[in-house]
Formats: C-alpha cells, structure tokens, sequence
C-alpha cells in the first residue's frame, strides 16, 4: 500500500480513527509519518507509557507510570482461585467465573469494543426461532417490569404487563 501523503513510497504506518461513527483510516510512510508528528517509525521506543500519555496527556512519569501498572496488575487477584490479573494477561483466560466480576471492570470496555456487546446471543434455531425470540423478549420484559415497579412508574407498567400477557398467550412479536 502506498503512502496517502507522498504517494511513493510504502506505508509503514497504519492508523484507523473514529469520530462519530465514521471511520478514517490513515497510511503513511516512515519519512511521511516523522514529518507530520515527530514519531519514528525507525525507533522501537514504543511503550504503553507514551501511548497512553498521549491520549490522556497525563503529567505522570514513566517510571511512576510502569511502577503503579506493575503493582496493580501483580497485587490484583480473585478472591475465589487466587488467579491474578497478570496471569489473564498473559494467558488470556480466567481462572473462574468470579474473576469475570472481579476483573470485570478492567476487560469489558475492550471486550465491548471488539464484539460490540458484552453478553453472548448466540445463533437460533430455524425452526423454533420465533419461540425462541418470544421467549427472551418476556423475560427481557419481566426484568423491565420489575425496574419499572420499583421506580413507581406504574402506568408503563401496565402496558408492560400487558405486553407479557399478549405474548404468553400466543401472541407475535411486534
């Protein structure tokens, strides 16, 4: 692929935006990339202290930076299997369903931007596929029913309730 700004020589950086919804992606070569914000491509000096120091453009340094990550990913551990954060880093997998509460915080907002949602759906069935989504919509109106009650909203409520009903009955959904 050939640099976006030069136009001759090879892109050798990648980088993808998003604004809005819209997605800009951006490639340039190495002299290209230098000339318009001072990063060399050349230079492995890449960390994740400059990465994030460059988003939040926070004024902390590096070394107390590195200090707080390393105490914070080796002293994080599930109560449950006593798996620490820095062992789901490295292997990639949990020890238990708690450590899914307990690190929860940490991986979901990662997790919600690879897969878009956080919660697996799955494909259903052809032939029981409207059983199927009828039922997950009265359960998903149950819950709705019991927020809606809690916060008095008792006219919504009702037509939730009767929502429910319809579909029990052998209704369709909408």
């Amino acid at each position: 692929m050939k640099c976006q700004q030069c136009q001759s020589r090879s892109a050798a950086l990648h980088v993808t935006k998003t604004i809005n919804g819209m997605r800009k992606e951006i490639h340039l070569c190495e002299s290209c990339a230098m000339e318009m914000s001072g990063i060399n491509v050349k230079e492995n000096d890449f960390s994740l202290y400059k990465l994030l120091a460059g988003i939040i453009k926070d004024s902390i340094s590096e070394d107390d930076f590195m200090e707080q990550a390393d105490d914070m990913v080796a002293t994080d551990t599930c109560s449950v299997c006593q798996t620490t954060y820095g062992q789901f880093v490295k292997s990639g997998k949990l020890g238990c369903a708690s450590c899914y509460g307990h690190f929860g915080k940490r991986f979901m907002p990662s997790l919600k931007r690879i897969h878009t949602a956080t919660e697996h759906v799955g494909k259903l069935p052809r032939r029981n596929r409207n059983e199927v989504q009828i039922k997950r919509r009265v359960t998903d109106l149950k819950a709705l029913l019991m927020r809606l009650v809690a916060a008095e909203e008792y006219e919504r409520a009702t037509q939730v309730r009767d929502e429910i009903r319809m579909l029990e009955r052998g209704g369709d959904l909408a």
